[in-house]
């Protein structure tokens, strides 16, 4: 079995640089506030991943950094393209599926493609992901409907759904 948190990027702020493009946004100070906050639930959670991979995208890069901060995680953090929004979920869950028995990954990403996976992964609709916000996972197999979802962690509501 492994076992997967879901991470969506903390909020983003709009770039006003009409240089700069999507790709490069950075994370608001309520973006940074509530990735430390997910981050803080999942080590009250004891969540202790041994591979974070994170969308190369700056707002999710930022996201995960923070989060393994809050962890105080020395896991480094591997981009991966195929967590980039309209990224490849066959790639995806071929690298899960690599993964040893026991492994605890995290992954930051974006929308639709949280709630895509999240979705695929245990075969019940999840409609959308909200920045900063945490499904956990078992899975027994990296195959669609096979996850079980032990929880989500809302942070806007900053609760946790059992």
């Amino acid at each position: 079995m492994i076992t997967v948190t879901l991470v969506r990027h903390g909020h983003a702020r709009r770039s006003l640089d009409v240089t700069l493009n999507d790709d490069q946004r950075v994370l608001s100070d309520n973006g940074r506030a509530a990735a430390r906050a997910t981050g803080q639930t999942l080590l009250d959670r004891e969540v202790r991943p041994v591979h974070i991979w994170s969308s190369p995208l700056t707002r999710a890069l930022q996201t995960a950094e923070l989060i393994a901060g809050q962890l105080e995680s020395d896991v480094s953090v591997e981009l991966l393209s195929c967590l980039e929004p309209g990224g490849d979920l066959g790639e995806l869950l071929s690298r899960l599926s690599e993964l040893p028995d026991g492994a605890d990954v995290l992954l930051t990403s974006h929308e639709p493609l949280c709630s895509r996976l999240g979705s695929i992964l245990t075969g019940v609709t999840i409609n959308g992901v909200s920045t900063a916000d945490a499904l956990r996972m078992s899975l027994t197999e990296a195959e669609p409907g096979k996850a079980e979802l032990s929880w989500r962690w809302l942070s806007a509501a900053r609760r946790v759904l059992e």
